[in-house]
């Protein structure tokens, strides 16, 4: 067990397929090795040594409940299905098979056999933290906010310190516009759990709502730190810049965005604003063209923006009818979101390349 436990999956599957040699009779051994080959993906193999060990002791839990973790990860969700039912019946108090049998079902939008797992797990210890954070989870995946809410003010009742509960608090509050509140919230969250980049990027969401632009700018840099591929943040701190004025700062950041990443679009859509809001008509044309080819599919979905690619018009009233036609975009997206736009960057789609094939004519 000591090789499981220092990571070493390699050394612990030599020492595991030794001793089943040895003991061919004891199912701990075939446990071990399934574990071994489960700790290096080779889920087959895992299966295989789990089943092994039920032959010799068809109540091993740890067993059963590993090999319906391999069914699982090998797409086979009914056997795991099955197996995790019995896991339930060998121990019904064992909370990680009612949970992992809860995702099954969640998974599959089977959404009050899901609930029932957990609750039947909670009826055997109501202190589980895990189980009662996946409960508010399901709630709230169902729009069921408030029974989310009580699951998670319980979730404090035993743990007072979970910033989970504290973040995910927090995240309903700012869904339904209760700013203050949801900065209380994720304040105490971020004291708690100080490096969590989730946590303190949805503080400054919250900051940046009340209109606490610098602050919220802070709480994004710190996101950043402990997460530096936190896209969303960056862009944050480029609309607080924007919001308090700072145009030039603003543009340094996304600036810094087109060098570093390669989904852009909407990075060259947030500087064609700005230079059109510093009656930089030019540039914000050159900038919103750029975003529209990186968007590759808008030219599919969006008759007006393909009109505007191949305008004559000039570029204060290009810019402008541009500017327009995304906050269209944006307002038609929050409505319907049959017309969001594929953000995948990569090779232009059929319709960029058709428009420089126009233009080089």
């Amino acid at each position: 067990m000591a090789a499981l436990k220092s990571g070493d999956a390699a050394g612990a599957r030599v020492l595991f397929e030794e001793l089943v040699k040895r003991r061919p009779g004891e199912a701990s051994a075939y446990v071990g090795l399934g574990r071994a080959y489960f700790m290096e993906k080779d889920y087959a193999s895992a299966l295989e040594h789990f089943q092994a060990a039920l032959d010799i002791d068809p109540k091993q839990k740890i067993a059963l409940l590993f090999s319906a973790e391999c069914r699982a990860k090998l797409g086979d969700t009914v056997g795991a299905m099955e197996e995790y039912e019995e896991v339930g019946e060998i121990a019904p108090s064992l909370a990680l098979g009612q949970m992992r049998l809860s995702r099954l079902h969640k998974d599959r939008s089977e959404f009050d056999e899901a609930e029932q797992r957990l609750k039947e797990s909670l009826a055997f210890n109501p202190q589980q933290v895990p189980v009662r954070v996946m409960l508010a989870d399901l709630y709230e995946k169902q729009g069921r906010s408030e029974e989310a809410r009580e699951e998670l003010e319980r979730l404090l009742d035993i743990k007072p310190d979970s910033s989970i509960a504290l973040y995910k608090l927090g995240r309903q509050a700012l869904r339904e516009k209760k700013y203050d509140l949801a900065r209380q919230l994720l304040e105490e969250a971020s004291e708690l759990s100080p490096d969590n980049s989730v946590i303190t990027y949805a503080l400054g969401g919250a900051l940046m709502a009340l209109g606490r632009f610098a602050a919220a700018i802070s709480a994004f840099k710190l996101a950043l730190e402990h997460n530096p591929k936190l896209m969303m943040a960056s862009l944050q701190i480029a609309d607080c810049h924007v919001a308090l004025g700072q145009h030039q700062e603003a543009l340094a950041v996304l600036g810094e965005l087109t060098r570093k990443h390669r989904r852009v679009g909407m990075v060259h859509k947030r500087i064609a604003d700005i230079y059109t809001v510093l009656g930089r008509y030019g540039y914000a044309v050159e900038e919103y063209r750029a975003a529209v080819f990186n968007l590759p599919d808008l030219l599919e979905k969006n008759v007006e923006i393909a009109a505007l690619m191949e305008s004559a018009d000039g570029d204060e009233e290009l810019a402008r009818k541009f500017q327009a036609c995304f906050i269209g975009i944006k307002d038609e997206m929050q409505t319907n979101p049959e017309a969001r736009p594929n953000i995948r960057e990569g090779r232009p789609s059929r319709g960029r390349r058709a428009l420089f094939a126009r233009r080089g004519q």
